[in-house]
């Protein structure tokens, strides 16, 4: 921009060096010129149905549903493991606690991701830890 002010200064044949103020407003004018030139983009287009999806999805992880959930791993165990861990977790945990009541009682908002985690969760019915339905955890 300051080439093109000082290049405009030559052509329009002005006294070398110019005053601090012709050079501001020639650079302004340089600005003003390069300003008409850009092109605006033209308006996005967005399947709609798309758009519904990607803003569900972002709805989702904030909200904590679905994997970006961070008890995703205790409502939906996948092995036997994962109800060890839950089991070992809910002992410190509410919130841990709670899930797995509903695992026990079979009111949870999830369930088991595999056959190893549902013979876990199965064995645990009968063998229910007397703790897991005490108020405190």
């Amino acid at each position: 921009m300051i080439a093109k002010a000082l290049g405009a200064l030559v052509q329009q044949g002005r006294e070398w060096p110019p005053t601090l103020p012709e050079f501001v407003a020639l650079c302004r004018d340089q600005m003003r010129a390069e300003a008409q030139t850009f092109v605006a983009l033209p308006p996005a287009t967005v399947d709609r149905i798309k758009g519904e999806q990607a803003a569900m999805k972002l709805r989702q992880m904030e909200g904590g549903v679905g994997q970006a959930d961070p008890m995703y791993w205790a409502k939906y165990p996948k092995s036997a493991k994962a109800v060890e861990l839950l089991v070992r977790g809910a002992e410190r945990s509410y919130p841990l606690l709670m899930i797995l009541r509903g695992h026990l009682d079979g009111t949870g908002q999830g369930h088991a991701r595999s056959d190893e985690a549902v013979k876990a969760l199965d064995w645990l019915r009968g063998n229910r830890p007397a703790w897991v339905d005490t108020e405190a955890a």
